[in-house]
């Protein structure tokens, strides 16, 4: 009994921490027009969006007036 408990506890702990690593993927980041002069945070955070598709979004940041950086965590 506590033989087949200390099994299932091994392979849950080893299934969390595999779904964890591929969560935590390398960090990414990829600069794209805002297409506007003036840049703000939410046109970043809905241009970022639609640009990432294969990763998990970190943060967006307007680096010039007219460019917004993502950063995001990448799956691949």
């Amino acid at each position: 009994m506590k033989r087949t408990l200390g099994l299932a506890i091994l392979l849950f702990v080893i299934l969390l921490c595999g779904g964890v690593n591929e969560v935590n993927g390398e960090v990414c980041s990829k600069q794209i027009s805002a297409g506007t002069d003036v840049c703000t945070i939410e046109i970043c955070t809905r241009l970022c969006k639609q640009e990432i598709k294969g990763g998990l979004q970190v943060e967006d940041q307007c680096i010039e007036s007219d460019t917004c950086n993502c950063i995001y965590r990448c799956l691949s």
